[in-house]
């Protein structure tokens, strides 16, 4: 008589999300997959995306948002040329330098852009773009806005360092008027340039390679505070490689995935994924990773190069408090190359190869669903007689195939060709100390329950 062997929900692991850098017969379910969206209650797609017009040279490397006189828009940068689209219309308005680490920062009805190779611009909504900054720095990696400064991060004078523009005018950078309250700031005891700055709270976190410290505004004659003493080996490997979320900034890099609020931070990658990422993530390519927060997903989601070619979407639950050591982990294909959080428009944006596109777009989803498990065994020192799976939960038409090992390693499995998924999968007459399970759906597909039965065979002499 069969017996209940494996009993997977919600509240045993079912929704534990995907842990790569496990060992397979260390007892977590998932290993591998693709687009699965672990909730609460049971596992099923994530949301998809919605192609929203057209690019020419590939995908985009920058992207914001804006809400200008009425009309939402989105900035863009394809092809080192800049341009705006307001739901109907793509408007060409400016060029910047092919090659550059492109930033663009909307400022009221104006828009902020920079290269990190020529003079730094501004947009008037109107006209041509006129150089900012001119005989106080020539370049600057990014440029960001707090309260009613533009600051500007990592120029070529200080690139430890910031320089910010005169109160509510973004076109005036020099502190010499008796009247200016524009000036600059070296950090001296930064390791290294600033790669990165992340709205946290009321302040901006920055980062260099190997820390972090927190500029915040504080008006009078100083105006910015100096930065205070922060933490030390949380950096950033790229300009978009750390994501802002309230109180929070999620950062992601050679040391892990580390989360923050500025005065203490916890990695969050360890147990599942630690491994994978220092193993298969080519670091060297810091501006590649981008970032971004998904609000209706719940999670912090970044697109990373592989050493291996292609790259990989990370996403990480960011729905849990600081410390929380229960984040599930998933892979959402495909790659992008820019992404911006919702704000203006109902739904986060991100740059495709093709085209820009609204991700999370309720009652869409993504194109298909992979869950590939690590190994079970009931008890590796008996051989197990397996006999049929019960799926619960909405099942559609889909593929499940099992995989039979002697060993405890993956790649010694023996599988079966894909058989249909039902409700109640049999399985292929085998004995076998493990076994591993890999199911993939194209059409819509929620799992509450996994049960998989059989009996105990022989010892394993």
């Amino acid at each position: 008589m069969p017996k209940l062997l494996l009993d997977l929900t919600a509240a045993k692991g079912l929704n534990s999300g995907f842990f790569p850098s496990a060992d397979p017969s260390a007892g977590m379910p998932w290993k591998d997959g693709r687009n699965a969206w672990f909730k609460e209650l049971g596992v099923e797609k994530i949301l998809g995306r919605v192609k929203q017009f057209s690019t020419i040279a590939g995908g985009p490397k920058a992207i914001t948002q804006a809400f200008v006189e009425g009309e939402k828009r989105i900035y863009y940068e394809d092809g080192a040329n800049i341009y705006y689209w307001n739901g109907v219309d793509q408007t060409a308005i400016d060029s910047l330098s092919p090659g550059g680490t492109y930033w663009l920062e909307p400022f009221g009805n104006f828009l902020l852009v920079t290269d990190g190779i020529t003079q730094p611009r501004i947009w008037r909504n109107t006209g041509a773009f006129v150089p900012i900054g001119v005989g106080q720095f020539s370049r600057a990696k990014i440029l960001k806005k707090l309260g009613e400064h533009v600051i500007a991060y990592s120029t070529d004078v200080y690139p430890a360092g910031m320089h910010w523009s005169d109160t509510s005018n973004p076109e005036q950078w020099d502190p010499a008027p008796e009247d200016s309250r524009a000036n600059f700031l070296p950090f001296r005891d930064l390791d290294s340039e600033v790669m990165a700055v992340a709205n946290l709270g009321a302040t901006h976190a920055v980062y260099s390679r190997e820390a972090m410290q927190i500029v915040q505004f504080i008006g009078g004659d100083e105006v910015f505070g100096r930065p205070t003493q922060g933490l030390q080996g949380v950096g950033a490997v790229g300009t978009r490689s750390v994501v802002s979320l309230d109180r929070f900034n999620f950062g992601i890099g050679k040391g892990g995935v580390y989360q923050t609020d500025g005065t203490s931070v916890v990695y969050v990658d360890r147990p599942a994924v630690d491994s994978f990422l220092q193993e298969s993530v080519d670091w060297s390519k810091g501006e590649e990773v981008v970032g971004y927060h998904d609000e209706r997903l719940k999670m912090v989601v970044w697109s990373l190069p592989l050493a291996a070619g292609g790259t990989v979407n990370l996403g990480i639950d960011a729905a849990r408090n600081l410390g929380s050591a229960d984040k599930q982990i998933t892979f959402i294909g495909d790659s992008f190359s820019a992404a911006a959080e919702r704000v203006v428009f109902d739904n986060p944006i991100i740059g495709m190869p093709d085209g820009v596109y609204f991700a999370s777009v309720p009652g869409t989803k993504m194109p298909d669903i992979v869950l590939a498990s690590h190994l079970y065994s009931p008890d590796p020192a008996f051989y197990t007689l397996w006999d049929f799976l019960l799926v619960g939960g909405t099942i559609p038409v889909g593929e499940v195939r099992f995989g039979f090992t002697d060993t405890p390693t993956m790649a010694s499995l023996e599988w079966t060709p894909w058989l249909p998924l039902t409700p109640r999968v049999p399985i292929p007459f085998r004995e076998s100390i493990y076994i591993a399970m890999e199911l993939q759906v194209l059409e819509d597909i929620r799992i509450t329950s996994l049960k998989l039965y059989g009996e105990t065979a022989g010892p394993v002499l």
